[in-house]
């Protein structure tokens, strides 16, 4: 998906990562929802032309209902 070109991607670590605090559930709706999986996507397919491809109709989809 293209994470290897922005991220470092390492298989394991040297320490365990800890949370310094822990999320919080917050109550949305669907809309709320769509938008954020919309958005989400979006990201991914500005990442290279491969997600672009992958997730074009999936957005225009959502998008559209």
């Amino acid at each position: 998906m293209g994470f290897a070109d922005i991220f470092t991607i390492v298989e394991k670590l040297d320490a365990p990562v800890l949370a310094d605090y822990p999320l919080n559930c917050i109550n949305c709706d669907e809309q709320e929802v769509k938008e954020k999986v919309i958005e989400a996507h979006k990201i991914l397919m500005g990442l290279n032309a491969s997600n672009a491809d992958t997730f074009r109709n999936l957005v225009n989809m959502l998008e559209n209902c």
